[in-house]
């Protein structure tokens, strides 16, 4: 995922974890910003990987962790500092299951209409379980917020 603000792109590496290459540079060279199986919760398979973006250069970058269902999210400036994780939970009055084994995901920061602060997309690999059906799951920016404390930053 590039970072045109920061000059950078985050990479997930599968079994490895989520990296930062500073692209413009004449030889750059990959730093590690998160480890597969450390203590912010990101496991195998790294295979989504986006960023909400905030005003000047500020944000979230969001890592899939395939393996747990779950999410891991961090500063968008260095050094990307992890800020926590979060599973997509079922929404059974709404007939909506939970978010499994995720292979990719989007974040939008702008304004959409019932989404102010913008949304998370991921795909979901069953409905209404594992291996059927997959779809894609619609979040709540706001909710993402709430739920790691993160502050409302201004978008970009």
């Amino acid at each position: 995922m590039f970072d045109e603000t920061n000059s950078i792109m985050f990479v997930g590496e599968e079994n490895r974890g989520l990296w930062t290459v500073a692209y413009q540079e004449n030889a750059p060279v990959p730093a590690l910003v998160d480890t597969v199986g450390g203590p912010t919760g990101l496991v195998a398979d790294v295979e989504g990987v986006s960023i909400w973006k905030g005003a000047e250069g500020q944000g979230w970058v969001v890592a899939s962790a395939q393996s747990e269902d779950r999410f891991v999210v961090y500063d968008r400036q260095a050094p990307h500092a992890p800020r926590g994780s979060f599973s997509i939970a079922a929404n059974e009055p709404l007939g909506i299951d939970e978010v499994t084994h995720t292979d990719g995901l989007d974040v939008f920061s702008g304004v959409l209409p019932g989404f102010p602060r913008g949304v998370l997309i991921v795909q979901d690999d069953g409905n209404p379980r594992s291996g059927q059906d997959q779809n894609f799951k619609i979040v709540n920016w706001a909710d993402v917020e709430a739920a790691l404390g993160l502050p409302a930053l201004k978008a970009e």
